[in-house]
């Protein structure tokens, strides 16, 4: 039989937004740019229309990618359910669980990669490139220039179709310390439409450089729901204050809950979504903050020649 066309596709999957729902299917929505919140229905968002169907130039089936995030979503879904359980009935997992590790470690690489923010930077760096090539005097390679949206999309989904490439960063990600916060407070975790976020905590090496799953430092995080929020840290920089937590979950305060949810806040490019309407820590940004609210903002920066991820 046939497998019917996904016109809605998600790059944040429905799985990973109902757990941040009472009802399975009613979220919170907080819309950055129009600065308002307003309920959805778990497939209203974090989705768009044909998000990764591909032209006929670039492949026979111009739904592989989508089928292919079905297939991972599918497997990533049970292993974090099975991971939710035993937060739940034993405070603790077993971080000694190679098989569990894997695929979760594979569905954060894939889903970090796979949303529109990460389509808008991969266009951005391009761009930049261009006029760094310009100012330079170097003669810009014509396929750098005018790419049509074709093209881009189908730069996006080689990229989440590159299986080697998961596997690399799923290795990355596996060999960090796991840890779980875990949320006792009145305010829910919020999720976002990019809600694997990086966040260094070492000076980095190099100051051009940008943060990455290998950045010394660097704490990669994702909110499972409400109550939880999945924390890998590199190990080189924790081990003397995780290592011997890991697999443990620890509770978080109200100041570590403000810190996650602007994680969030700050990753996001457009929606911030939460399992009530308690969106005052977005709005506490608007006056302060306002570039924030704007869904194209920079991204990415040129420094001394390179290209730098911004926050």
């Amino acid at each position: 039989m046939q497998r019917q066309r996904v016109k809605n596709q998600h790059y944040v999957p429905q799985s990973c937004l109902r757990r941040h729902t009472q009802d399975g299917k009613t979220i919170y929505a907080y819309d950055k740019p129009s600065r308002r919140a307003f309920p959805r229905n778990i497939d209203e968002v974090a989705s768009e229309s044909g998000f990764y169907d591909l032209s006929p130039k670039f492949a026979k089936d111009f739904q592989v990618v989508e089928k292919w995030l079905c297939k991972v979503e599918g497997e990533a879904a049970s292993a974090i359910d099975h991971l939710v359980a035993c937060l739940d009935n034993a405070h603790a997992f077993n971080q000694k669980d190679h098989a569990l590790r894997v695929m979760i470690a594979t569905f954060l690489a894939i889903q970090h990669s796979r949303t529109a923010l990460a389509r808008q930077t991969q266009t951005e760096r391009r761009e930049l490139l261009v006029e760094e090539l310009k100012a330079r005097g170097i003669e810009v390679p014509a396929e750098l220039l005018n790419v049509p949206e074709e093209r881009v999309r189908f730069q996006h989904c080689r990229l989440i179709l590159d299986q080697d490439y998961f596997k690399q960063c799923a290795k990355i990600l596996f060999n960090h310390i796991w840890l779980v916060g875990q949320n006792d407070t009145s305010q829910p975790l919020y999720i976002s439409d990019a809600p694997v976020t990086l966040y260094p905590h070492a000076e980095p090496a190099n100051p051009f450089s940008g943060v990455g799953f290998m950045t010394k430092g660097v704490e990669i995080n994702f909110p499972i729901s409400p109550k939880y929020v999945l924390m890998l840290c590199e190990r080189t920089h924790f081990a003397q204050l995780y290592a011997r937590f890991e697999g443990r979950v620890t509770r978080l305060n109200a100041e570590n809950v403000t810190f996650y949810n602007g994680l969030q806040v700050w990753s996001s490019r457009r929606q911030v979504y939460c399992i009530e309407n308690r969106f005052d820590q977005v709005r506490a940004y608007e006056e302060k903050q306002p570039d924030l609210f704007n869904a194209n903002r920079a991204r990415v920066e040129i420094i001394g020649g390179v290209s730098k991820h911004r926050t």
